[in-house]
């Protein structure tokens, strides 16, 4: 590699062997591992020793610190950029790490068990795949944080940053984890042995997949929950959020499901066995495709409801919504079904084999018309071959109705 006098003469003068394998500003290019980098930076026509750089030194773009040996470098810079020390090329760092003059700093992939004490940089920290980290993280000062698959054991407390928090896959949490001041937190595919107590954050939690969830859930100051592919099994008392709740292809639910504080409520792909109750929300409720549902489903203080392709075995009554309900190829609907009081029904290809009374409304909207008319011609066609008593009254009562319309 050609090197310019300047840098020649800075090379002889500091006593440095004189193959430089990168410059470090701007360190946007990874050069070759065999190539070592020996902390110069170079501003403005000139060189600076990471060793020795002046007051108020400000790094106008990224800073690749990989590599080196840095126990005995003040980090009193200001970089713009990425801070880069990622543990990939065995980055010797101080016991005492200040990052607090940086913005961004990626540390992914680290041993950190000679570090005692971090201070954190203001916007973002990347610790992906870290280990020995110290026992307090204090994130509070910090917008983001990603921890993805990170070693957390020894690690006591954490206090989430003001934005986001990312632990999917990490092992080993604290047994109290406080997002309360933060927006938005992801643990999905978390192992929660351990966890006694999640103080959940303002916007979003992303729960999916997790196991050994604590007993106590509280969610009431969060908007939204995905607790998709969780399982429920040791969950005695859950407090559900105000916005959104996903449950899709839960297990072992507890017995009353109470969302009446919640907007939406998506239950889709669940096997409710076990669960006796549901108190609805107040938007709407997605059971598409759930079966084992309870004997009595009360919709009435619920604008839209999703029953599509459910199963309603064992369903004696449905109390319906307010604006919409969707019955599309639901099978094993209940004898009674009471559309009075709802706008919107939709029930293509529905199994009516099972019903032998439909109420509804004296007046009713033109499409809805259609729709009752369809669910009588589908009830005439279902008791077209059966010659029980059953049978015969439903096919007398839907004649009987279809000669009129004519």
């Amino acid at each position: 590699m050609s090197v310019n006098k300047e840098l020649k003469d800075y090379l002889k003068n500091s006593g440095e062997h004189s193959t430089i394998g990168q410059t470090l500003f701007p360190a946007k290019k990874r050069h070759k591992h065999d190539m070592k980098n020996i902390g110069l930076l170079k501003q403005n026509g000139k060189y600076y020793s990471i060793h020795d750089l002046p007051d108020g030194f400000v790094v106008r773009g990224d800073l690749d610190l990989s590599g080196m040996d840095l126990s005995d470098v003040n980090l009193n810079m200001e970089v713009m950029g990425t801070l880069i020390l990622s543990g990939e090329y065995k980055t010797i760092l101080p016991p005492i790490l200040d990052l607090s003059n940086m913005a961004y700093v990626d540390l992914h992939n680290t041993d950190l068990s000679g570090v005692r004490e971090i201070k954190w940089p203001t916007t973002k920290i990347d610790l992906r795949s870290c280990r020995n980290l110290p026992q307090v993280l204090d994130f509070s000062g910090t917008t983001t944080v990603d921890l993805r698959c990170a070693d957390l054991s020894g690690v006591r407390e954490i206090k989430g940053p003001t934005n986001r928090i990312d632990l999917m896959a990490c092992n080993h949490l604290p047994p109290i984890l406080d997002f309360g001041a933060t927006k938005q937190v992801d643990l999905s595919h978390v192992d929660l042995s351990g966890v006694r107590e999640i103080k959940s954050p303002t916007s979003r939690i992303d729960l999916r997949s997790c196991k050994n969830l604590p007993p106590v859930l509280d969610f009431s100051g969060t908007k939204t929950v995905d607790l998709s592919f969780a399982v429920f099994s040791d969950v005695h008392e859950i407090k559900w959020p105000t916005d959104s709740i996903y449950l899709t292809a839960c297990k072992k639910l507890p017995p009353v499901l109470d969302f009446r504080g919640t907007k939406e409520v998506d239950l889709s792909y669940t096997a409710l066995s076990g669960v006796r109750e549901i108190k609805s929300p107040i938007e709407c409720i997605d059971l598409y495709a759930c079966a084992n549902l309870p004997p009595i489903l009360d919709f009435g203080a619920t604008k839209q409801v999703d029953l599509s392709h459910a199963d309603l075995s064992g369903v004696r009554e449905i109390k319906n919504p307010t604006d919409s309900i969707y019955l599309i190829s639901t099978t094993n609907l209940p004898p009674v079904l009471d559309f009075r009081g709802t706008k919107n029904v939709k029930a293509r290809n529905a199994d009516l084999s099972g019903v032998s009374e439909i109420k509804r409304s004296v007046d009713l909207p033109g499409n809805l018309r259609k729709i009752y008319d369809l669910l009588w011609v589908k009830m005439f066609m279902a008791a077209k071959s059966k010659n029980t008593f059953k049978g015969i009254i439903q096919r007398n009562v839907a004649n009987r109705h279809i000669s009129k319309k004519r």
